[in-house]
């Protein structure tokens, strides 16, 4: 290679890398902190990558002097059939770094929840038929996992006796 064509392709190197410096410096910086490392991330509507209970997110090269919005939204699973969604809007401006914390829930923008319906299990449903033979067709009762049979006999011996109560009076 000749020097002339040296000092070109040294010159290319330089304005690309310059003008990616200059791109980096007009960027946002967002880092995002998830209640749970296995939460989904999603950025303007579009799934991020990374994992972990902090990502980062940079922004394309920004337009100085102008305000820019991004959605964040956290998804992730506390438990096997709870799906809890928190969103955040935040406004942005080229060369800004900023911290969005969406491990805490925000009053003035409440989670959305979606809830998948699990069966009850059989043991319960065996423990709950007598109950149910009682009148009580219409009972709603939350039981904590586990159903050991610690909280199974309870309800049996304790529940039962006052539904009882209730209907002889």
């Amino acid at each position: 290679m000749s020097r002339r064509e040296n000092m070109l392709v040294t010159s290319i190197l330089l304005l690309l890398f310059a003008s990616n410096a200059a791109a980096q410096e007009r960027a946002a910086q967002l880092r995002v902190l998830v209640p749970q490392d296995d939460a989904k991330l999603f950025i303007d509507d579009k799934l991020t990558a990374q994992k972990g209970d902090e990502r980062l997110f940079l922004s394309p090269a920004l337009e100085p002097g102008y305000t820019y919005r991004y959605t964040v939204t956290a998804k992730w699973w506390p438990n096997n059939y709870t799906e809890v969604i928190r969103t955040r809007s935040i406004d942005v401006k080229a060369g800004q770094t900023l911290t969005v914390d969406l491990r805490q829930q925000d009053p003035k923008k409440p989670d959305n929840y979606h809830i998948r319906f699990v069966p009850t299990p059989e043991d319960v449903v065996e423990h709950l038929a007598p109950i149910v033979e009682l009148g009580y067709h219409h009972l709603i009762a939350g039981f904590p996992a586990p159903y050991d049979e610690e909280s199974m006999t309870r309800l049996a011996t304790e529940v039962r006796p006052r539904l009882e109560e209730m209907i002889r009076a």
